[in-house]
């Protein structure tokens, strides 16, 4: 009985340290941005001709072509697999950040190996995640250009490189996000500072 008693109240405690503590809330406030980011990031992408046009064929390989016959210097045209890598990434980091979460409310993480793996993986997340979102916002002024310079009509073609500048941006403040919530995972920054006396309080 008194076993029974004693992992139930471990139970509470791993679960009162997921919600209540600041790396919970931290990582909380990470899947709620996160879903702006992925509707922000995922309607600039698939909702642009740049992507239906790279689709058929290289955009880049034909201002390429373009500029050998031209004596006007085109500016650079971004490759498509820069937006392929940012695609990439906030969905996985979306889906591994889910699952963390979870954990986190089923095992107690904040000690041990499970503290080390889950701060390494919010460490590395910080790092794949400025990089996309430095490389969308790249990816999205390049196409800016080529759209000013090329006089594309912006009611026959969709490029959004507004959005795909924001959403770059955003997501490098989700990066830091990130990186902030590694350091209180390692911090072991707590709201409440002992998890027992959040269970006393129910």
């Amino acid at each position: 009985m008194v076993k029974r008693e004693s992992t139930t109240e471990q139970s509470r405690n791993s679960f009162a340290f997921a919600v209540l503590s600041r790396p919970g809330m931290g990582k909380f406030g990470i899947l709620v941005f996160g879903i702006v980011i992925l509707g922000l990031g995922l309607a600039s992408h698939f909702d642009s001709h740049w992507r239906t046009l790279n689709t058929k064929t290289s955009v880049c390989k034909q201002f390429k072509d373009a500029q050998s016959s031209v004596a006007v210097q085109l500016p650079a045209c971004p490759p498509f697999s820069m937006e392929e890598y940012f695609v990439s990434m906030i969905i996985i980091c979306f889906i591994l950040s889910s699952g963390a979460l979870i954990i986190s409310v089923l095992i107690d993480t904040s000690k041990g190996v499970h503290l080390y793996i889950d701060a390494g993986y919010h460490a590395v997340a910080t790092l794949l995640l400025f990089i996309a979102g430095a490389v969308y916002t790249a990816s999205g002024a390049q196409i800016r250009n080529l759209e000013q310079i090329s006089g594309i009509p912006g009611g026959v073609v969709t490029l959004r490189s507004g959005e795909k500048i924001a959403a770059g941006v955003l997501t490098i403040i989700y990066a830091l996000m990130y990186g902030a919530v590694a350091f209180l995972i390692l911090k072991g920054d707590k709201l409440a500072s002992h998890p027992d006396s959040v269970v006393s309080l129910n």
